[in-house]
């Protein structure tokens, strides 16, 4: 077996002009190796390891062609990135490297994606393709993965372990009964970090939640301990003046961000709308708070939390107050802290009013108002 062990020296090279493809002269090579192995050291720590099962090493134009290439990567926190390929060739002076396809990247937090050409630029500690690929978040059970990826160019950032995909970002999730379909301009994956962020136009959907807005995080849950790899939660934002856009249990709902977080089985497990959100039911009530958090219940229903600037329209009666929840099923709100109820010129407030969606009666806790107040049970005609 030989071995070759090759300190590389880094060049200042353009993008464009490092972009370009390297091809192996004609002539045969100076020098052929089988089994090759090479081990690439930075600043005193080893950052690369290369073995192939062939090298030919031609001298004067300082490069090496190599067959079957597997490199491993690590940064220097100790973070490995693994790719694999059909062929490659190294560039001596500057210690890139030109991987042909099909090639294969792996990172140490279980994702993996399929490509053709791969561009590692040494002196930046970067990884680039400019093809389509496709990807996936290894299942620990070996069973097939629910986490898929897509899009067309992609950059690793081996110091950081992050890859970006540059544009026409897919993602699938299938996560017990539900199934998540992510879109978005861009996108950068933290495999290590379980963290998928999309840029620009995103967009997420699935059978109980759809949402839309400039930028999302998805907070992935590894699969480990028998589990798959799953989506934990989902943060959305809007840029300045825009706005996120909800629809959730027939309520359609804006507001400046939104969380949400699911069971392993997919189903949502809570939701909360972030900054000026409101929100209209299917039934025409009409609700707006700083905080809207959506709870569901094991009838199918929801608990609607509202919180700090509450109003809530409801026919021909407005509701206000600092704290309230309303009942999906039966259609009871709690209005509670500076409650009101108003309907044209007559107005209650009390320190709890009770109301519901499916009559005009309101219990009072403490009244006050244009109504009489020895009663605690009152309409508002």
């Amino acid at each position: 077996m030989n071995t070759q062990t090759l300190i590389s020296k880094h060049s200042t090279k353009s993008w464009i002009l490092a972009h370009a493809l390297l091809v192996l002269p004609q002539q045969s090579p100076d020098i052929e190796i089988k089994n090759f192995a090479l081990i690439e050291t930075q600043d005193n720590w080893q950052n690369l390891e290369l073995n192939a099962e062939l090298a030919k090493i031609y001298k004067k134009q300082d490069l090496v062609g190599i067959k079957s290439p597997d490199f491993k990567f690590w940064n220097k926190s100790g973070n490995s990135t693994k790719i694999l390929g059909s062929s490659g060739i190294i560039e001596s002076k500057s210690g890139d490297i030109q991987i042909e396809g099909p090639s294969k990247i792996s990172s140490e937090g279980g994702l993996r994606f399929n490509t053709n050409v791969l561009h590692y630029f040494s002196k930046d500690q970067m990884i680039r393709t400019k093809d389509e690929l496709n990807g996936f978040m290894e299942s620990s059970t070996g069973s097939q993965p629910t986490l898929r990826f897509s899009g067309t160019g992609m950059d690793v950032d081996l110091k950081t372990q992050s890859y970006t995909i540059k544009s026409k970002t897919s993602a699938t999730q299938r996560q017990g009964t539900n199934v998540f379909n992510i879109r978005s301009e861009s996108s950068t994956i933290f495999p290590i970090q379980n963290k998928a962020h999309f840029f620009q136009n995103a967009t997420i959907q699935s059978q109980t939640l759809n949402l839309s807005g400039d930028s999302a995080i998805l907070i992935l849950k590894a699969g480990v301990n028998g589990s798959s790899a799953g989506i934990d939660g989902i943060e959305m934002t809007a840029r300045p003046g825009k706005l996120v856009n909800a629809n959730l249990a027939d309520f359609k709902i804006t507001s400046k961000g939104f969380k949400a977080q699911f069971l392993n089985s997919g189903e949502l497990k809570q939701s909360e709308a972030i900054g000026t959100a409101k929100a209209v039911g299917k039934n025409g009530i009409e609700m707006s708070a700083e905080i809207l958090t959506m709870i569901p219940e094991k009838d199918d229903s929801y608990l609607v939390n509202l919180e700090k600037g509450v109003q809530i329209l409801l026919d021909e009666r407005i509701a206000e107050c600092e704290f309230a929840v309303y009942n999906t099923k039966t259609g009871a709100i709690t209005l509670n802290k500076f409650a009101t109820v108003t309907k044209g010129k007559q107005k209650l407030n009390g320190e709890v009013i009770k109301l519901s969606t499916n009559n005009s009666e309101i219990t009072v806790e403490n009244a006050s108002g244009t109504l009489d107040q020895e009663s605690t049970k009152k309409k508002l005609k």
